[in-house]
């Protein structure tokens, strides 16, 4: 259970936490931002 919640934390801080120094937007979106 310890592992599955710290690589649940992992996964939203890496792709889905809001950045400010991203324009506010998660790295994901940043990430398919640039590709379009």
């Amino acid at each position: 259970e310890l592992s599955q919640a710290i690589n649940e934390w992992i996964h939203f801080y890496n792709e889905r936490r809001i950045q400010t120094k991203l324009g506010n937007q998660t790295p994901l979106q940043y990430e398919q931002n640039l590709v379009a």
